[in-house]
């Protein structure tokens, strides 16, 4: 995954498996449903993920790749 992320907004985006390992910036400025290159929904495989373990997706930041949790669901 790339370091480069878009400096104009401190909001982090989503980004499907697929669109994660393409090596460009952030440009995405409206989803966090949906992935930031293909504004697809999220994948079947992190449905499946999300069902078990509550993960929604992974979070691009400037220096470390975290996941992103569902909080709705964790209550």
């Amino acid at each position: 995954m790339s370091d480069e992320v878009d400096r104009a907004s401190e909001h982090t985006h989503w980004r499907c498996v697929r669109c994660a390992n393409v090596k460009t910036p952030n440009v995405n400025k409206l989803a966090d449903e949906a992935c930031v290159y293909c504004k697809t929904d999220r994948q079947p495989g992190a449905a499946a993920l999300d069902k078990d373990l509550n993960i929604i997706g992974q979070l691009d930041k400037t220096d470390e790749k975290v996941w992103a949790w569902n909080p709705k669901r964790l209550r």
